[in-house]
């Protein structure tokens, strides 16, 4: 009987494990896209570029890694005063790979008042190199609002 009771104990801390390492993971990836969205906004696209692999290919635009860089750049420069409000985050997690699908809206100008209005969907694919996530893929289509 005292066998039984240890192996449920066991086996109840292994799920628990589990399911933290998950939350964990799910948690060090919104810890990115934080990070990503305040160096978006304080326009250092050096410090987004550090969250996104060498190998990063985009889907919807055909950019690589150097080429999202420039794109960064360049929007920091139309865009001096850029917001972002992100919704929920879905995370699918496969190991050591996820999905993570977004919707933001993103003001921005030179202006006090915003030139622009984007909603914006982001399809980001992350793999864990080295125990730190990683972007590696992202796919987004924009709904450009007024202004642009």
């Amino acid at each position: 009987m005292r066998a039984n009771r240890v192996m449920v104990i066991v086996l109840t801390l292994m799920m628990t494990l589990t399911a933290c390492s998950g939350d964990d993971d799910a948690s060090r990836l919104r810890a990115n896209m934080d990070a990503m969205e305040l160096a978006i906004e304080s326009q250092r696209p050096g410090e987004f570029m550090d969250y996104v692999s060498d190998d990063f290919q985009s889907g919807s635009n055909g950019f690589n890694k150097e080429q999202l860089h420039a794109y960064m750049v360049g929007l920091r420069f139309r865009n001096p005063k850029l917001s972002i409000t992100r919704g929920p985050a879905e995370i699918e997690l496969f190991g050591d790979r996820a999905t993570v699908r977004v919707s933001a809206v993103v003001s921005g100008g030179r202006g006090v008042m915003p030139d622009h209005l984007d909603q914006i969907h982001v399809v980001s694919h992350w793999q864990k190199i080295d125990g730190e996530w990683q972007c590696f893929g992202a796919e987004w289509d924009d709904r450009e609002g007024s202004g642009q």
